[in-house]
């Protein structure tokens, strides 16, 4: 273990506490469920105490490779809170940090579990921790929060997310608008379109040699095709390749840059999905996949 990792790690569960239960309390859990969430949000993070402080450094952008040691930090947290023999009520409360990266329709992490298999403290520690990193991100504008949370349908529990999209719409209602400050936005918009493009032909050159391809390796290129194709749908749906050039408007430019964000978030996501599961695959097959994801990771 390493002091700074300690350090880091209770000053941000300090400090990301308060979000997971001001939240069951909102959505009316039980007593009970609120203290097991409380107790979970002190916890969460407490198996980072064994991953690499500068994966965890804020200014680092995660690769894939390195991806694969950081994912496992939930499951040391588990395992750590199971054998506390004295801790009241150990597994929900060890459920909840097993799954609080996990989302709704299995784009999450450790294991992917998706619907009814993930339990409902773990989405509220996964959704307030969310909440969390938004806020920490600059510039920051009241309305990623609503669109990071509604940009794919079906990621995040809809209860969950009605309820916070509503606290964020009254404790920002008499906040003045933040300033525009960002440059090149249709240059950005313009990367982000090519980079999809440029996606978009290498899944179809990989689905087209999939002559002698193993049963992994098909279901990971359908699962991520399917993925990508959702981001793809995503995006085209918000309109931000239509819009002209010279956008003045500041609130749609603030509605844009969030889009751009979340978008390159969500396919950096899907560069490290594939990464947690290219060691099923023949070493032939994991050369293309590899390449797959650093070009999901370009920026």
């Amino acid at each position: 273990m390493d002091w700074h990792a300690i350090s880091t790690c209770r000053r941000r569960s300090s400090s990301r506490s308060r979000w997971p239960l001001g939240l069951a309390r909102h959505l009316n859990l039980s007593p009970q469920e609120q203290q097991q969430v409380a107790l979970a949000a002190l916890l969460h993070d407490i198996g980072e105490l064994y991953i690499d402080p500068a994966y965890l450094a804020a200014e680092h952008t995660l690769q894939p490779e390195e991806w694969r040691h950081v994912v496992n930090h939930p499951v040391l947290g588990c395992q750590l809170l199971l054998a506390l023999g004295e801790l009241e009520q150990p597994r929900p409360v060890a459920l909840a940090v097993l799954q609080h990266h996990e989302r709704l329709d299995g784009s999450g992490y450790p294991l992917s579990a998706q619907g009814d298999k993930l339990n409902p403290g773990g989405q509220v520690l996964m959704l307030a921790d969310t909440i969390c990193q938004l806020l920490g991100r600059q510039p920051f504008f009241p309305q990623r929060i609503d669109i990071a949370l509604k940009i794919l349908p079906g990621e995040f529990d809809y209860d969950i997310v009605s309820t916070l999209c509503r606290i964020n719409r009254l404790s920002s209602k008499h906040l003045p608008p933040p300033p525009v400050n960002v440059p090149d936005l249709s240059k950005q918009v313009q990367r982000l379109l090519q980079q999809i493009g440029r996606l978009t032909q290498r899944f179809w050159a990989m689905a087209e040699l999939d002559i002698g391809q193993s049963p992994p390796a098909r279901k990971l290129l359908d699962g991520s095709m399917q993925r990508f194709n959702t981001i793809q749908r995503a995006i085209s749906s918000t309109g931000a390749g239509e819009l002209p050039h010279d956008q003045k408007d500041d609130e749609l430019q603030r509605e844009l840059w969030c889009v751009i964000g979340e978008t390159r978030w969500r396919l950096r996501n899907l560069a490290r999905q594939i990464a947690l599961r290219i060691d099923k695959l023949h070493p032939h097959e994991q050369v293309p996949f590899m390449a797959l994801a650093n070009a999901l990771m370009e920026h």
